[in-house]
């Protein structure tokens, strides 16, 4: 597995498995994508081909499961490869003193 990835706001930080109480997120709207985070002003998401990864969730975390090397594209970005395995989906935030923000591309 490769190490920690970042394409804009989103890093995909290699785990190696992912908590036993993590369930699959059903993908709606867009289902030849899976979509690991979706720009708040712009829309702009950063996705990968359905067929090569799925998308899981604790209360409190997201992970990805990559089957097959692929790409990590964005419509700002380059896209990224990203090698099969776990990831921990982390969404970088800004720190406003009393208050954390989403950053948002």
């Amino acid at each position: 597995m490769s190490g920690q990835l970042r394409q804009g706001d989103v890093l995909l930080r290699p785990v190696d498995q992912m908590p036993a109480s993590a369930v699959r997120v059903d993908v709606t709207g867009e289902p030849d994508w899976t979509v690991v985070a979706t720009g708040e002003h712009t829309g702009h998401r950063h996705a990968l081909p359905a067929r090569d990864a799925q998308l899981f969730a604790t209360p409190s975390r997201r992970y990805l499961r990559v089957l097959h090397r692929t790409y990590l594209g964005h419509d700002e970005h380059i896209a990224i490869p990203v090698e099969p395995g776990v990831y921990e989906i982390v969404l970088q935030r800004t720190y406003i003193p009393g208050a954390i923000v989403p950053v948002a591309d």
